[in-house]
């Protein structure tokens, strides 16, 4: 029977960004991707509790509904592992919602880790699970700079630390992931990863912003044309642009000083590339 090294743990987990994405084809009805994942500084903070006997989890900054992906982790670590404790989730939700920064998986990606320090689990355990639970969540059981392919949750993590800096556009609007692919119409393009991954290891940010890539703005774009404009905006200021994953978040890319963006209703902030998703505290 497994026994918890302690009750109590407190962690945060950071969001993504995509810096490339592209669509290669569609399996078993799910989108086959290539994908590269930045971790960030954006963070949702939450503690476990090893408490009662049931699963529970209290939110703040969005509802604790069923379909939350934090109690979803905690449910099927519990289940497949036999757990005879209960499980009690706190979350305090700082990630945008509904913007592309994989705020929902990185909260499940960051239970499972939890749990399986807790526990003595390895990761190589939990990533059948992550896998089940959506296709971003097994990349937050790595964090930093990583390959994602077939659904997005085939991670190979790769050891750089990009050299530049993010300027993230929050816009006043979510975007749902079912929406976005739902747009996807073959033919799809060849993949340019290996091209993308040689110029992001030489570090030019203009020629890594001119090997940025993301096919879901051609889905998206049409349906939201604000973004496409704010887009050209920060283009024509000689900043590298693009979208994350299904939006609506932007990023550019940048050194030294930032572009100069201004929207009602939508926020900005200067964010940083880290090396791991979670951070135990």
């Amino acid at each position: 029977m497994l026994v918890p090294r302690c009750k109590e743990i407190s962690f945060k987990v950071g969001g993504k960004l995509n810096l490339f994405l592209a669509i290669v084809g569609k399996t078993n009805g799910y989108h086959s991707i290539e994908t590269v994942f930045q971790s960030i500084d954006v963070y949702d903070n939450l503690k476990i509790e090893i408490i009662g006997e049931d699963v529970k989890l209290t939110c703040r900054g969005m509802p604790s509904g069923e379909n939350n992906l934090a109690l979803k982790a905690g449910r099927l670590f519990k289940e497949t592992f036999g757990l005879k404790e209960g499980i009690h989730i706190w979350l305090d939700k700082r990630i945008p919602i509904g913007r592309g920064l994989g705020g929902g998986s990185a909260d499940a990606g960051g239970v499972l880790l939890a749990l399986g320090r807790l526990y003595g689990i390895p990761r190589e355990r939990l990533l059948p699970l992550a896998s089940s639970l959506g296709a971003d969540v097994s990349f937050f059981l790595y964090g930093g700079c990583a390959i994602g392919r077939g659904k997005g949750d085939l991670i190979e993590p790769i050891p750089l630390k990009v050299p530049f800096r993010f300027f993230l556009l929050i816009p006043s609007f979510s975007i749902p992931t079912a929406i976005a692919y739902a747009q996807v119409k073959p033919p799809y393009q060849p993949s340019s990863l290996n091209h993308f991954l040689e110029v992001l290891r030489k570090g030019d940010i203009m020629e890594i912003g001119k090997a940025m890539r993301n096919d879901l703005e051609k889905a998206v774009f049409p349906l939201y044309p604000e973004l496409a404009v704010a887009k050209e905006e920060l283009l024509e200021q000689g900043f590298p642009t693009l979208m994350t994953g299904s939006g609506s978040a932007l990023f550019a890319l940048f050194k030294d000083h930032p572009p100069s963006f201004s929207r009602e209703g939508w926020k900005a902030m200067i964010v940083n590339p880290t090396s791991t998703a979670v951070e135990w505290r």
